[in-house]
């Protein structure tokens, strides 16, 4: 009886042991950047409601049909800091965003907004261009992505209010209720490696309004939208080793994306001269981030192509920076950094 009394306590202690907690500093910072990949084709033979404690979920065979780049800067180094920058909107994370489309709203050259604490990782909103101005998406009250510790059976909830205008032109609202719950812990395996994990699953609904106050002063309540994220999150990886994406349909998980850190991706350029100058990604179709050592404070960066033609000139401050490239003949182009003291130079293929 006490040997088998002394298993069990073994096999507890195993498992307590084996449950990890995550604080702020596992999650994303500025500066950091993660190769991802994507699947997005065969989703629908997924079934990401499988968890529970001491559990073991093989997405090993998942197959990418694209990559990405994740990248996260100061919000300095963003169109939009001075926006985000004060008050209850300050922010210490800038996230490259995707394009929007708002219903008849468009809204492109997107940065996401957080905030990181040892309490919590929070959405402040996010900048864009709307109709050529620069706007910005204020989240007040915060979206809570991540409340800390995460640990296993956590469970928090938070109501957003995300809210744009321009006088005479729109006001944009969005409502949001979002439920996390970490409901298991335990290994996942995806193509890129083994994890010990938490799994993290959120629900949220959003409701959105528009009003666009031209001459036709249209305005429309959008029918509420429930999405679900599932985040194996793993000591140290900052992005989600995996994250499966879904809309709501009655109760029902439909799959909408898939992504999971794919880190033998090379998305740094050669470089010539001293210090550390990245490039990425490579190639580039959309936006081009390049990072430099952070003692490279002040300066100019020049982009040219092989005949040594200036195609954009940009004054930097910080050690990341952004340069619009969509607009850009395809091929090699030569990205130069000088201050007073130095000069880095790489190479970047635009593709698109």
């Amino acid at each position: 009886m006490r040997i088998r009394l002394l298993v069990a306590f073994l096999l507890f202690i195993t498992q307590v042991q084996a449950q990890i907690t995550l604080h702020n500093t596992d999650l994303p910072a500025a500066g950091d950047m993660y190769n991802i990949s994507l699947q997005t084709t065969g989703n629908a033979a997924l079934d990401p409601t499988q968890t529970g404690p001491n559990f073991t979920w093989d997405f090993s065979n998942l197959q990418s049909n694209s990559h990405t780049v994740d990248t996260f800067l100061s919000p300095t180094g963003t169109p939009y800091a001075l926006e985000f920058s004060f008050g209850s909107h300050v922010s210490d994370i800038a996230q490259r965003g995707t394009d929007l489309n708002l219903l008849i709203l468009q809204v492109s050259n997107v940065f996401n907004m957080f905030r990181s604490t040892t309490g919590a990782y929070a959405f402040t909103g996010y900048g864009g261009q709307v109709y050529g101005f620069p706007v910005p998406f204020y989240c007040s009250p915060k979206d809570t992505i991540y409340k800390f510790p995460l640990q296993y059976q956590n469970t928090d909830s938070s109501d957003s209010h995300l809210t744009a205008s321009l006088p005479g032109i729109f006001y944009f609202s969005q409502q949001r209720h979002r439920v996390n719950v970490i409901d298991g812990w335990g290994t996942v395996h995806t193509p890129n490696g083994t994890y010990p994990c938490l799994r993290l699953k959120s629900v949220y609904t959003d409701n959105d309004s528009i009003h666009i106050d031209t001459l036709l002063h249209y305005g429309t309540n959008l029918p509420a939208q429930t999405r679900i994220e599932y985040k194996w999150l793993a000591a140290g990886s900052g992005d989600p080793v995996l994250e499966i994406d879904a809309n709501d349909l009655l109760g029902n998980p439909v799959i909408s994306a898939v992504r999971y850190r794919y880190d033998s991706l090379n998305t740094s350029v050669p470089v010539v001269g001293q210090g550390a100058l990245k490039v990425y990604p490579s190639p580039a179709s959309g936006f081009l981030f390049f990072q430099w050592p952070e003692s490279w404070t002040g300066g100019q960066a020049m982009l040219t192509d092989l005949q040594g033609r200036t195609m954009a000139t940009l004054e930097y401050g910080s050690s990341t920076a952004i340069i619009d490239v969509r607009n850009l003949p395809e091929g090699t182009y030569v990205l130069q950094l000088k201050n007073q003291f130095k000069v880095l130079t790489g190479k970047v293929l635009v593709q698109h």
